[in-house]
């Protein structure tokens, strides 16, 4: 029965990895995340680049992947609408 759970907990790993990548590749998919913000004519490139190094989003999609997978492993889903926090 060990070996049982052992081996499935094994499958599982490989399975769940795959579904982190094509969670992060369908939100990937939606588009510039910071194309709201050039509708602001007071907004210039140099601001835009400034936001794109804050969020991370000038670095490889294999780093942008691996700080979006500590975030969801350690909990930090992004802001709440709710809470404010």
């Amino acid at each position: 029965m060990t070996t049982y759970i052992v081996r499935r907990v094994l499958h599982a790993i490989p399975v769940i990895f795959l579904i982190t990548i094509v969670g992060f590749i369908l939100i990937q998919a939606t588009g510039d995340p910071l194309s709201a913000f050039t509708v602001d004519a007071s907004l210039t490139g140099e601001d835009l680049a400034r936001l794109r190094a804050k969020y991370g989003l000038d670095k490889p999609l294999p780093v942008q992947y691996l700080n979006w997978l500590k975030a969801m492993l350690s909990g930090d889903w992004g802001t709440s609408y709710h809470l404010r926090q």
